[in-house]
């Protein structure tokens, strides 16, 4: 089933029609209107029934058509978007892209074939398959929901502590855990395995980090915002990042990076050399790459916009947002995209800082300050993700933050200040 008006607009200025697979894990539909709506028809393919959607199932009609995919073949789904004459299918969550991959496989439009929507989503296969071509990572083992505590043990007993031990499938360090030795690694597994929602995990070993700069609270490990085109990886941004809150929660992102130009031309030759191994044919990726004494390697390769802020930063130095050239990519318009430039930058830097409850916190009890914050030098933006009274759980990953922070460093020491800085003037308390 191929859309004829793919091919019509794929060349031309007016406006093509885009379908956004879409669930309440991806970016906020209000957000996406704002980058997409003056340039494409938006088409809401959601699972109506999904009880997440809340008041979203009334708002979405207002930010253009809504087809409901609750109970039906993803074929008849495609037949009623060839109608509508859909250009392009586009998801910007994992739990979404295989949805995106069948209904762009079905319509003929840019996209990626099932096998290798499973690699990005699916985090034992990925690791199988980057080691096949012979990249640097960890070593994994895949644990089953149904093993015991023991089985999952002696399984794992052969890797080098520390592990970190996380769903198969997910995003934003969620049920993510770091075990420093055999004891703490069997405490995490007989936690995951009883969790009542618990699904496959994985156990990896934990790369060793080697300091990315010199300076202050970065982390150890940056990533790079790439695009795929017919199966050609362009990348585009090198991220640094703020470090992460215990066990591994990112605090944040920023940009420009602060490497050196021989290790960031070699955690961008990484980065494409993964994502070609896996395959990508369309699409924006985010691959997380880590700092290690023998040089980069590969944490992860994501097949969609990276989160904490990421997109923003990019707009604001680049002028055209990621979800943009997502967009773009999806309904087969060519793009024309500088070549990256490595060279390491003195500043400014745009930054977005995440600000994470203490480790032992359960709930959120007080929160001052945040007038200080706001008026501090830099600073753009701020808000708040949880209210008095919230529940907190550090299993809730990073997307459990308290408060969000947006800002300019004119040098990398303003940069490097940026999280104590704001930690030391905000007043929380939690119980």
């Amino acid at each position: 089933m191929t859309n004829p008006r793919t091919t019509h607009h794929a060349g031309l200025g007016c406006r093509p029609t885009l379908a956004v697979a879409y669930d309440v894990s991806s970016s906020s539909p209000l957000e996406i209107v704002d980058s997409l709506g003056a340039t494409c028809e938006l088409v809401w393919v959601v699972d109506g029934t999904d009880p997440r959607l809340g008041s979203w199932s009334r708002l979405l009609p207002r930010l253009g058509r809504v087809i409901d995919i609750a109970g039906r073949d993803l074929q008849s789904v495609a037949g009623e978007l060839s109608e509508i004459g859909v250009d392009g299918v586009v998801a910007f969550t994992d739990s979404q892209l295989p949805v995106a991959s069948r209904l762009t496989d079905l319509l003929g439009c840019p996209g990626n074939p099932a096998e290798v929507v499973r690699a990005l989503t699916d985090k034992a296969t990925q690791r199988e398959v980057l080691a096949a071509a012979g990249l640097p990572g960890p070593r994994v083992v895949a644990v089953d929901v149904c093993m015991s505590v023991a089985e999952a043990v002696r399984l794992t007993a052969h890797l080098t502590h520390p592990v970190v031990v996380k769903p198969r499938r997910g995003s934003g360090s969620e049920h993510t855990v770091r075990a420093d030795d055999p004891v703490a690694r069997e405490r995490a597994l007989h936690e995951a395995l009883h969790r009542p929602d618990c699904t496959d995990l994985i156990v990896e070993e934990w790369l060793g980090g080697a300091a990315a700069t010199p300076l202050g609270p970065f982390a150890d490990y940056v990533s790079v915002e790439a695009i795929a085109q017919q199966g050609v990886i362009v990348p585009l941004a090198l991220t640094g990042k703020f470090a992460l809150a215990e066990p591994c929660r990112e605090t944040g992102n920023f940009l420009p990076h602060l490497l050196d130009a021989d290790t960031a031309g070699a955690v961008v030759e990484l980065a494409v050399l993964a994502a070609s191994a896996l395959e990508v044919q369309s699409g924006v990726l985010h691959v997380e790459v880590k700092l290690t004494p023998y040089g980069p390697a590969i944490i992860e390769v994501n097949g969609r916009i990276g989160g904490g802020g990421i997109d923003a930063l990019y707009a604001a130095r680049r002028g055209c947002s990621l979800t943009r050239l997502a967009a773009a990519v999806a309904v087969g318009r060519p793009l024309d995209l500088p070549t990256l430039d490595l060279t390491p930058a003195s500043g400014p830097f745009a930054y977005a800082y995440f600000v994470q409850a203490p480790l032992e916190a359960r709930r959120l009890v007080g929160l001052g300050n945040l007038e200080a914050v706001a008026a501090l030098g830099g600073v753009e933006a701020t808000a708040v993700n949880r209210t008095l009274g919230d529940h907190l759980d550090w299993r809730s990953g990073s997307m459990g933050y308290l408060v969000s922070v947006r800002g300019r460093a004119e040098t990398p020491e303003e940069l490097a200040s940026v999280p104590e800085t704001i930690d030391e003037l905000l007043d929380i308390t939690v119980e």
